[in-house]
């Protein structure tokens, strides 16, 4: 699938953003501008992205977060521990 050097940008920001899988500090507050929200909504219709708050009907909040397919095209977040790599990789072999 083929991406956008903007939706790159983005996923290198929400990289850097990403503490652990599940849970990012990216949030609606970063995304800023309409243009950057269509870009997000982008890369969560192309299944890079994903907000691990969506079904927390009590947040309003969305913490946006990199699936594992995303992680492929940026790489890890360096603040994943050797367990959260462990799984990411161990998945990765599977669906190879």
């Amino acid at each position: 699938m083929q991406i956008t050097a903007k939706e790159l940008e983005l996923l290198k920001e929400i990289r850097l953003e990403q503490n652990e899988p599940g849970h990012s500090d990216f949030t609606q507050e970063n995304v800023g501008t309409r243009s950057r929200a269509g870009v997000l909504g982008s890369l969560v219709q192309k299944g890079f992205v994903f907000n691990s708050y969506e079904n927390y009907e009590d947040e309003d909040i969305n913490l946006w977060c990199l699936t594992y397919e995303g992680v492929d095209i940026v790489g890890v977040p360096e603040t994943w521990i050797d367990d959260e790599v462990k799984q990411y990789e161990d998945s990765r072999k599977q669906n190879n």
